[in-house]
């Protein structure tokens, strides 16, 4: 009780520094824009619904929910595992996309961008009022077993997926809570050098097993052996929140918005878990994101040994 109570502190204290950002954000619930009224910013729900009846000067993003607009949206309209409804008032000045979901579009909906719907792999025409024939299938779709057809799992392994990434956001945030120069120091190397820290963390994986392996057949190294799943679990989140801290960092260089460590990776790590859901290549995004934290890790521990210790100041 005491844990969750202390969970959702954090979580609240996220909320605000996403919104000293200029960014809305809910992980549970739904974001309501009135008629006649008009919203700054992104609005983004993870587990809700965003309706739009007055103005959004910005992007509708929502995971596992749909979005509704009757208003005017100046950005895009996205969702992740859900459906879009745009009535005959909606105007979008962006993109319009239903990742594993549907984009129902009224006659008078205006849209400018483009509208996609369906699974990553594969676009569908958005539904309309007046019923079209069914295309003629290709031979791609009539050849099914040869077809990249991915779908999302169950509603219970969706739900356990969706939480999984709202405790790694969390944890994320409570690691530039606490570090955040020590983070900020990884980001701007990752920035600096980003090449040799993709490199640096994939020779990490080349050469933990090679380690595992060595510290096995010695009795000495059998206790740093216990020890090596949580050091590489700590530099996994490690290296995940510096990656965050940086995409977080950039769009708000983007925004043009002035921002807070713990805000930078909080808008990192969510964009970071919405690509994680995505079917097929949602967990090689995390992968390299998680390798070049690590790399960028590593680049900072050997500067730093490498760096020689100056004298101190002589007396005058």
């Amino acid at each position: 009780m005491r844990a969750g109570f202390m969970i959702m502190l954090v979580v609240l204290g996220l909320a605000d520094a996403a919104g000293a950002a200029g960014v809305t954000m809910k992980m549970n619930g739904d974001i309501i824009i009135p008629a006649g009224t008009v919203h700054e910013g992104l609005a983004m729900t993870m587990n809700g619904r965003v309706q739009v009846n007055g103005t959004l000067r910005g992007d509708a993003v929502t995971m596992n929910g749909d979005i509704v607009v009757s208003g005017t949206v100046t950005g895009s309209v996205r969702t992740f595992n859900g459906n879009v409804t745009l009535h005959r008032t909606a105007r979008v000045e962006g993109d319009v996309a239903a990742v594993n979901g549907r984009v129902q579009q009224e006659a008078g909906a205006v849209v400018r961008g483009r509208i996609a719907q369906g699974s990553i792999f594969r676009s569908e025409p958005p539904q309309s009022e007046q019923p079209t024939p069914p295309p003629q299938p290709t031979w791609r779709e009539r050849w099914r077993p040869w077809s990249w057809d991915w779908s999302w799992p169950g509603p219970v392994v969706r739900v356990v997926a969706a939480w999984a990434t709202v405790g790694f956001i969390v944890l994320t945030a409570l690691i530039a809570l606490l570090v955040p120069n020590q983070l900020r120091r990884i980001a701007d190397g990752l920035s600096a050098m980003p090449g040799q820290a993709l490199l640096a963390g994939l020779g990490v994986w080349v050469v933990l097993p090679l380690l595992a392996v060595t510290l096995a057949v010695s009795i000495v190294g059998i206790p740093a052996l216990v020890l090596m799943p949580l050091t590489v679990g700590l530099l996994a989140v490690f290296g995940f929140a510096a990656s965050s801290m940086l995409l977080g960092n950039r769009l708000g260089d983007a925004m043009r918005r002035q921002t807070s460590p713990v805000g930078d990776t909080v808008i990192g790590a969510v964009v970071l878990g919405v690509l994680a859901l995505i079917p097929g290549v949602g967990w090689l995004a995390i992968f390299l994101a998680v390798t070049w934290g690590i790399g960028g890790a590593v680049l900072l521990l050997a500067y730093r040994v490498r760096r020689p210790i100056q004298p101190p100041p002589s007396g005058s």
